[in-house]
């Protein structure tokens, strides 16, 4: 089992950082408004739905912060954020290209040639793309990218 830490562009910490601190500013009120004003529950069930609500969300994203990344095991390729997860069995993946402008790697899989689109931030692509034809040798690996794109416009042009 190969594991790649999913790193997040500082934006993203920025605005996980923000929620945490709702969050915990929310959770704070809520306790207050508890001590304030006295526990009643036929009073209060909008104060408990919040506060159940909140830490539900501090909890997925604080497992998004500890628990983010990419795993390809022996059957799988695992797409972990926190809590959540997304499997792809690695003999459905038919072909991945990978765009160095973007830093993004497209996943095909399944008869229906469904994608997904991940980003893959200082993860090194080769590493990933390695891993995955370690267990599956008939994936069809591409590479994207500005040149490409040239050489798309000029042929392009030349039709014209």
């Amino acid at each position: 089992m190969k594991k790649f830490k999913y790193i997040f562009k500082p934006f993203y910490y920025v605005l996980i950082g923000v929620a945490l601190l709702v969050a915990l500013a929310t959770i704070a009120l809520t306790i207050f408004r508890f001590f304030k004003f006295g526990f009643d529950p036929s009073k209060s069930l909008g104060l408990i739905v919040t506060l159940i609500i909140v830490v539900l969300i501090l909890v997925l994203l604080i497992s998004m912060l500890i628990n983010s990344c990419y795993i390809v095991n022996d059957k799988n390729f695992v797409l972990r954020w926190g809590i959540l997860k997304n499997e792809i069995p690695i003999k459905e993946i038919t072909r991945v290209i990978y765009n160095p402008d973007s830093d993004k790697l497209t996943i095909y899989f399944g008869p229906q040639d469904n994608f997904m689109v991940i980003n893959i931030g200082k993860v090194n692509p080769m590493d990933l793309v390695d891993a995955l034809l370690e267990k599956n040798k008939r994936i069809s690996v591409e590479f994207i990218g500005n040149e490409q794109k040239e050489k798309e416009d000029k042929s392009n042009k030349d039709k014209k």
